[in-house]
Formats: structure tokens, sequence, C-alpha cells
């Protein structure tokens, strides 16, 4: 069974990538003296340390630190991520992320300007298809030099078996914007499941998922709230078959629904 993967939509507007301090420092767009700022949001709300300090809680802003290369790490109850970014003087470095339990299943992007034009989109993975405002450009890495600045584009990345990312950006003038975006691998796309024979009340084991676990949900719907990650090989009992869903109730009485690709009947 397919089912269309729903599209990640990200609109970060690239106006506020470029950081106009009204100081006498700020000698030019990238001069001597001007300072460095970056900008992280994330789902859920995160816990921000750069180079090991603790800064504060997303969404976080600093417009006040030094040009050079930092360690970042975002740090959720659950989960964190970590990686190294550069910041750039008179700009802002806008970092953007979904954390989840496992690289597989986290996603995000990290948007930076550097003197220069055009833009270069890297992902990870690589080779992920690249269109902008709907037109096929290339495989990822890519380096794009016909844009206009001072014009909005739509950058879209995918790749089959990982969701789909989408960015809005308008582009500064005199800059070049470096966008690197990690995609998480979809639960949608999986190979024709052989179908179980279940009735009220049997009792279900979970199988393994792309991602390590199995989310339950408070509808029947990739758009519904997850309650809950469960465990392969966790039980549950079924409570409801929708075919495509299942409603069922775990170990502590919770009750939601999960996909039918990802349990099997118990023996």
């Amino acid at each position: 069974m397919k089912r269309s993967a729903y599209l990640i939509l990200i609109v970060l507007s690239l106006l506020a990538l470029f950081l106009r301090f009204m100081g006498p420092t700020l000698v030019s767009k990238f001069g001597q003296g001007a300072k460095a700022g970056i900008k992280v949001t994330s789902i859920p709300e995160a816990e921000v340390s750069l180079n090991g300090e603790y800064l504060g809680k997303t969404p976080y802003s600093n417009e006040n630190l030094l040009e050079g290369e930092y360690s970042i790490e975002l740090t959720t109850k659950s989960a964190s991520w970590s990686s190294r970014i550069n910041l750039h003087s008179g700009t802002v470095t806008l970092v953007n992320r979904e954390i989840n339990q496992g690289l597989a299943s986290s996603s995000g992007e990290v948007l930076t300007l550097n003197p220069g034009s055009g833009v270069t989109l890297t992902s990870n993975p690589t080779g992920t298809l690249v269109e902008v405002d709907g037109q096929l450009r290339g495989l990822t890495p890519l380096t794009l030099t016909d844009l206009k600045s001072e014009s909005e584009y739509t950058f879209s990345v995918s790749k089959q078996g990982f969701l789909k990312r989408s960015i809005r950006a308008r582009l500064p003038s005199s800059t070049k914007l470096l966008i690197n975006v990690d995609l998480a691998i979809t639960e949608l796309i999986v190979p024709t499941p052989q179908p179980i024979e279940v009735s009220s009340n049997s009792r279900l084991i979970v199988s393994r998922t792309p991602v390590g676990f199995l989310r339950m949900r408070d509808r029947p719907s990739t758009l519904g709230k997850e309650l809950v990650k469960l465990k392969p090989e966790e039980e549950v009992v079924l409570i409801e078959d929708l075919g495509a869903w299942l409603k069922v109730r775990n170990s502590e009485g919770l009750e939601g629904y999960v996909s039918s690709l990802y349990v099997r009947k118990g023996t």
C-alpha cells in the first residue's frame, strides 16, 4: 500500500537574515566590526547551547555574537540534535529543527548568507531533487547562479522514502544563500504489506519501522497528534479495524490509532 507523504512547508523570509545594526560599528554589509546573529526555532521546544554554554530555549535569537564557527546543540526531554555552524558578520543564520528520537526521524534546515551571489543547496541524504517554484533544477549538492536578487522563490527538496521540505525565501542583493536541509525518513511510503486477519480484542505486536518506533495518534491520519511512541515487539489490543488504520489500546490503557502496516497478529 502506498500513501502520499504530506508536505512540510517551512516559510522563512530571508529579509530577516540580513542584520541591520543601526550602530556605527556596521561600516558595510560585511564590514569589520559588525556582529553576527543567530535565530533558532524548533518543534518541540528545546534548550539551546552554543559551544557548550546554555543560552535559553527556542525560539531563541541573539544578534550580538562574534563571527566564527560554533558548535550548536538543541536538547528536548527525549532527544537532541547537534551540529557545527558558521556565523558571518552582518547576517543572521537561521536554524530550524524538528527534533525526534533518532536522526532518521529528525529534519530541518540551516540557512546562511555569505558575500557573493546565487544559491547553494546541500542535503542529507545527498542526491535529493531540487525544485525552484515547481521547476526541477537538479540534484544536491547544487549551485544556482541565475536567480534574481530581491526576488522571492520556493525551494523544495525531496527524495523517495523521505518527507519533502520546502523553504520560501527572498534573496538579498550581493549575498550568496547557503541552504542545508536534513530530510526525515517517512513512514508513509513502504513496500506493499501482507494483510493481517484481526478481530475485535485481538492482541497485536508492533513490527519494526524505518524510524525505529510506531506512532500512536489521536485520530486515524498522519496529521493526527502523536500520543505515544510504541516500541517494536510491544503488545497492543485491537479495538476497531479501520483498514489502513487500527484503533488500539496499549498496556497502560491509552487508546489511539496506528498504521496497520506496522503491526502483526500476536500468537
